[in-house]
């Protein structure tokens, strides 16, 4: 209701008569929103998390195919244990069962380190960088800890 009071008020008080268009944001999105032309938001630092968000799902992207390339030339490595495998009757679905396993555990293998480095080295990082950062879990933090390495493995 205030705002419609005040929107009045701005009607009343104004010499022109355009219409003013009010709205409300929280303090706390004027660090990342805070760059406006005649009212309008044209960017702010939020241009700078998205550049790095792309810039990490690059990287991420060249660390899956990495990751992809050197599975295959591990698995062709192995290719006298499959041979053998299959001689003593093991099933192809067994095979590709065994080797998506392996992937899997590789991959939540690699994200249990990356967290506990993350753990460890932070406090580390905030006092280099003179930052405050936090690594806080709730459910969705834990969701995607799940879900990332079952996509990438």
């Amino acid at each position: 209701m205030k705002n419609i009071l005040i929107g009045n008020l701005i009607k009343k008080k104004s010499n022109e008569h355009s219409q003013s268009l009010l709205f409300l944001r929280r303090y706390s999105d004027k660090y990342l929103y805070g760059k406006y032309d005649n009212g309008v938001q044209s960017g702010g630092r939020i241009e700078y998390v998205r550049l790095f968000s792309i810039i990490a799902l690059f990287i991420l992207v060249i660390a899956c195919i990495n990751f992809m390339i050197l599975s295959t030339a591990k698995a062709s490595k192995r290719i006298k244990e499959i041979g053998v495998k299959k001689a003593m009757g093991a099933s192809r679905k067994w095979l590709i069962v065994q080797h998506l396993g392996e992937s899997l555990l590789i991959a939540y293998l690699s994200m249990i380190v990356a967290v506990v480095l993350i753990v460890i080295l932070l406090p580390q990082f905030n006092a280099i960088t003179g930052k405050h950062l936090n690594f806080y879990y709730d459910t969705k933090v834990t969701l995607f800890f799940l879900v990332l390495p079952f996509l990438l493995g």
